[in-house]
């Protein structure tokens, strides 16, 4: 961007919070349009905020307003999925509260279609022909193979791959909901295999062996003992830039809309079957910097084995079912997978990119020249 210019987002007056600490506070607002307009007066500028604010995320693409907006979208997710606490949720169905994540949702979702670049003719509709297809764009797609697993295996250094840990910590806690989600009404055909990775997810009954507690005992082994789900998932969401944000919420947009349920189980599915090679680069980047413990790398260890059973499963037993059953859904499978693998190289570019200064480790080019 030519720096003697001013972004859209930067020459709105914004009051004096921003956008995601305004939505945070109407949610916890006894009512949200009196919160405005009776205590704050600002009823009218607020919508203009608004506007300013999706406006600068989606269509000026500058990095605050892309943060803000998503930072407010992910508040705007956990009223609807988030931990139950006595008081909270009252807002959930609020007009307002509805709203203001229409308008977020709807100019997003434009920009991803715009980035989808399939039309439904691209998308064969026969089983065999879709999951082709499907395999065959993932592997294609930048994130197979991004560079940013290659620089873990090996070139960074343990506070990196530490940092990258807790960069993981919101879906990591929370994916075990998103497959609940799609279970719920789900078609008795793909059922079986929905239920079979879910009791994956919660340790198949043994609560030492369930997803989140493994990934709690990975902190502890490399130093962060955060053993309460609400202290890690702060501190972890503490760490994200709005590609982070943007990864996140992109699950919780597809999972809790029904109308986007086959887009939900297309990124479910892609995400299944492209991540075990992703983690055997992660553990092997462990290795090299001393996390030699296999039984406390076992979040990414076991995650490396049995994804490679999901992500079949999920092609086989879920996307050629429904493809079968309803052709017409094939494309919406593929817009999902595709949304998935944009949003997670956006992420893992990001990662890339500032991780090293994250972990304080310095300049990527200077330790390599060293």
């Amino acid at each position: 961007m030519n720096v003697t210019s001013t972004p859209a987002y930067a020459s709105i007056d914004r009051g004096p919070a921003k956008l995601s600490e305004t939505v945070r506070a109407l949610l916890d607002a006894t009512d949200p349009e009196s919160y405005l307009s009776e205590e704050k007066g600002r009823y009218g500028t607020f919508l203009n905020d608004l506007f300013g604010a999706v406006e600068g995320a989606f269509q000026d693409r500058d990095p605050d307003a892309l943060f803000d907006v998503h930072r407010a979208l992910y508040q705007l997710y956990e009223v609807q999925v988030g931990k139950p606490r006595p008081g909270a949720g009252h807002n959930q169905y609020h007009p307002l509260i509805i709203r203001i994540r229409n308008e977020i949702e709807e100019a997003w979702e434009r920009s991803e279609l715009a980035r989808v670049n399939i039309v439904p003719a691209d998308v064969p509709t026969d089983p065999a022909g879709f999951l082709n297809f499907l395999r065959e764009i993932s592997q294609q797609h930048r994130l197979a193979g991004h560079p940013f697993f290659q620089y873990v295996a090996r070139d960074a250094e343990m506070q990196e791959i530490v940092e990258f840990f807790l960069n993981e910590g919101p879906i990591a806690l929370r994916f075990c909901d998103l497959i609940v989600l799609s279970m719920v009404g789900a078609d008795e055909d793909v059922l079986a295999e929905l239920a079979e990775n879910f009791w994956d997810e919660v340790g198949n009954g043994n609560f030492k062996k369930r997803h989140t507690q493994l990934y709690r005992r990975l902190l502890n082994y490399v130093g962060r003992d955060l053993p309460n789900r609400d202290e890690v998932m702060t501190d972890c969401l503490d760490r994200l830039d709005w590609r982070g944000y943007a990864g996140y919420n992109l699950y919780f947009y597809l999972a809790v809309h029904r109308r986007n349920y086959f887009r939900s189980v297309g990124c479910l599915g892609v995400a299944e079957m492209m991540d075990p090679a992703q983690y055997e680069q992660i553990v092997e980047g462990c290795h090299r910097v001393g996390l030699t413990d296999d039984f406390q790398l076992g979040y990414y260890v076991d995650h490396a084995t049995l994804d490679k059973e999901h992500g079949d499963g999920w092609f086989d037993h879920v996307m050629a079912p429904l493809v079968k059953k309803h052709p017409e859904v094939a494309y919406d499978l593929a817009v999902g997978a595709i949304m998935r693998m944009n949003t997670g190289a956006d992420y893992y570019d990001g990662l890339l990119e500032n991780l090293p200064e994250i972990a304080g480790t310095g300049e990527r080019e200077q330790r390599r020249a060293a």
